[in-house]
C-alpha cells in the first residue's frame, strides 16, 4: 500500500472517541507485511514487532 493510499484510507475510516475499530483495522491491515507480529493492547493500541536476534 503506498502512502498516499494509506492516508486516504486512514482519512476513510470513521474512529469517533472509543469506536476506532475500523482505524485499527486500517493500520494492521498496512502494517501486516512489514511485521512479524501484531498485538492489541487493553487501551486500543496496535503493536507491530519484528523478530530480531
Amino acid at each position: 500500500m503506498h502512502d498516499r493510499e494509506l492516508l486516504f484510507d486512514l482519512a476513510r475510516a470513521a474512529g469517533p472517541v472509543g469506536y476506532e475499530d475500523s482505524v485499527r483495522a486500517v493500520v494492521r491491515e498496512a502494517l501486516a507485511p512489514a511485521v512479524d507480529r501484531i498485538d492489541t493492547d487493553a487501551m486500543g493500541n496496535v503493536v507491530g514487532t519484528v523478530e530480531g536476534e
